[in-house]
Parts: structure tokens; C-alpha cells; sequence
């Protein structure tokens, strides 16, 4: 079965760190847009997995692929490019990042 398009998931800690790196930024004129990329791709058929297996769940995992064929509605910020500003990277690995958001979940995210 071919999986669904890929994602770029960024930690909130590396967004909220990111968001403090700007705000610490000389002025500037006009608005900004900025991205905190990983640069890696996940499916959302390894991200259910990750979570499957982090939490110790027997769920069978379903994925249903709504995209037309050879359409793909991911998006991986490729971090070569000279856009991209290296002080903006997410370090936060997929599966350390993965495993705190579960552990959050578990110990009262209310």
C-alpha cells in the first residue's frame, strides 16, 4: 500500500525556542514569515506506528489515502537551500520529540 504524503513535524519545544530567537532579532521592516523545519519527512502511517509502539498499544492501524494518485500533499522544507536560516532548525529527533508529547499526554496535559 503506498502511504500518504510526507510531513516535516516540528517539536513545540524548537517552535517555542525559534519563536524566542526572533523576538531576540533586530527589528525589522515589514512582516516575516519564518518556517522551523526538520527537513526530514514522516508519513502519518510511521507517525501512528511511532505512537503504537511508544505507548504499548495493540491498535491495528488504518490508513486511508485521500489524495489523487501521484499527488503528493506533503511538504519536507529542504534545508539546503540558503533560505533557510540554520538558527531556525528544529533539533528535536522525530522519535525523542514523539515520546514526550506521549508522556505529556499521560501525566495530565489538562
Amino acid at each position: 500500500m503506498q502511504s500518504a504524503g510526507r510531513r516535516d513535524f516540528t517539536d513545540a519545544r524548537d517552535a517555542a525556542q525559534a519563536i524566542w530567537r526572533v523576538i531576540e532579532q533586530p527589528a525589522s521592516s515589514g512582516q516575516r514569515i519564518y518556517n522551523i523545519p526538520t527537513g526530514v519527512g514522516t508519513t502519518f502511517r510511521v507517525l501512528a506506528e511511532q505512537i503504537v509502539a511508544i505507548s504499548g498499544s495493540r491498535s491495528a492501524i488504518e490508513e486511508r489515502i485521500t489524495e489523487p494518485p501521484g499527488r503528493d500533499p506533503g511538504g519536507v522544507a529542504d534545508i539546503r537551500t540558503r533560505s533557510a536560516r540554520s538558527w531556525l532548525r528544529a533539533v528535536c529527533r522525530f522519535a525523542r520529540g514523539t515520546r514526550k508529547y506521549l508522556e505529556w499526554l499521560r501525566h495530565g496535559s489538562v
